[in-house]
C-alpha cells in the first residue's frame, strides 16, 4: 500500500530510519502539500522512524511609509504587508523611534485581522492578531505629532520591522498649505519613483504624487527635510463680485431691505459695514448659517 504523511504547520518531517518502505513524490498522491511526504509500503513488516523538526516563522514584507507635513503638525502612515511562511504568527513587533509620550497616545492600527496594538517599552510595539496567521497579512498604522514651531528643519525616522528576514521599505514626504519641502541629509536613502511603489500599498484616497520618494536600505541617519514656509501674496483679502439689494416698502413710511453678497475669500477675515443712518439690523447669514455680528460705533 501507500503511506502519506502530513505535518501540521510549523513542523517538518524527515526520515530517519526506514524498512522495506519506499520513499516517493508526494505530488502523485493527489492532495500535495508543502512539506508532505509519501511512501509505497513494500513489504508487511515495514518499519518508518521520522524525525520532526519545530520551524520558525519565515517572515517577509513590504512597507510604505507615507509622512505628510503640516502646519503645527506631521502625520505618518505605515501601510504593511508580511508575507509568512512555515509556521504562523499571533504577533508582529515594530519599532517607531522618536514618538514622545503624548505622541505615543496618537498610534493607531487598523485592519481586517488585527485585534490590538500595544505599547510594549520605549519605541517598541506589539501588534496583536486576531488569531494565527500564515500566508499574506496585511495593515495599517497611523500616529500624529505635533510641532509648535518649524525651525525650518524636520526629521524623518523610518520604522523598524523586527524578526523580519527581508523588508522592502518605501519613505514618500508631503506638504500641504505653503510649505515648500527639501532634502538635505540623504545618504543610505535611494531615490524611488513613486510608480514603483507596489499599488497594494499606496491610499486609495490619495493619488497624488509626493515631494520626494525614497528606497531605504540601510540608511546612516534619519532623513532631513528642509522646510520653508511661503507668506500668502500680497492681494486682497476679500473681494466682493457680487451684489443685489432687495427693498420692500410699508405704508407706514418703514422699508425692509434684503442685501445678497457674493464675495471671494482669500483667507480668513473679518467684514466691516457700514449701515445707512437710522437703519437697524436684524440677522446676517454666510452660506446659509448665522454669524456673530459685532457693533463697534456706527459699523
Amino acid at each position: 500500500g501507500e503511506l502519506i504523511v502530513v505535518p501540521e504547520q510549523g513542523i517538518r518531517a524527515r526520515v530517519v530510519k526506514r524498512q522495506h518502505v519506499s520513499q516517493q513524490d508526494a505530488r502523485h498522491s493527489g492532495r500535495h502539500r508543502k512539506g508532505d511526504l509519501a511512501f509505497k509500503l513494500l513489504q508487511g513488516d515495514w518499519q518508518l522512524s521520522l524525525g520532526l523538526e519545530k520551524l520558525d516563522p519565515w517572515v517577509r514584507a513590504q512597507l510604505l511609509q507615507e509622512v505628510s507635513l503640516r502646519e503645527g503638525q506631521t502625520r505618518t502612515r505605515l501601510s504593511l504587508s508580511y508575507e509568512v511562511e512555515n509556521a504562523a504568527v499571533k504577533a508582529l513587533q515594530i519599532r517607531l523611534p522618536g514618538l514622545n509620550e503624548e505622541e505615543a497616545r496618537t498610534v493607531r492600527a487598523s485592519g481586517a485581522v488585527v485585534n490590538e496594538i500595544v505599547h510594549l517599552k520605549e519605541d517598541l510595539w506589539e501588534l496583536r492578531l486576531r488569531r494565527g496567521m500564515i500566508g499574506k497579512v496585511a495593515f495599517e498604522v497611523e500616529y500624529q505629532r505635533s510641532v509648535e514651531a518649524r525651525n525650518a528643519q524636520e526629521s524623518v525616522v523610518p520604522a523598524v520591522l523586527e524578526n523580519v528576514r527581508q523588508v522592502k521599505h518605501f519613505v514618500s514626504v508631503r506638504s500641504s498649505g505653503r510649505l515648500d519641502i527639501r532634502a538635505e541629509n540623504v545618504v543610505g536613502w535611494r531615490a524611488a519613483d513613486w510608480n514603483g511603489v507596489p499599488k497594494a500599498l499606496k491610499k486609495t484616497a490619495d493619488n497624488s504624487v509626493p515631494a520626494l520618494c525614497y528606497s531605504v536600505s540601510e540608511p546612516e541617519d534619519s532623513l532631513a527635510v528642509k522646510v520653508k514656509r511661503h507668506e500668502v501674496a500680497n492681494t486682497l483679502r476679500l473681494r466682493v463680485l457680487k451684489s443685489k439689494l432687495t427693498t420692500l416698502f410699508a405704508t407706514d413710511s418703514s422699508a425692509l431691505t434684503l442685501v445678497e453678497m457674493q464675495v471671494r475669500v482669500v483667507e480668513k477675515h473679518t467684514m466691516r459695514a457700514l449701515l445707512p443712518e437710522g437703519a437697524e439690523l436684524f440677522s446676517v447669514t454666510v452660506n446659509g448659517e448665522s454669524v456673530e455680528v459685532v457693533k463697534q460705533g456706527d459699523e
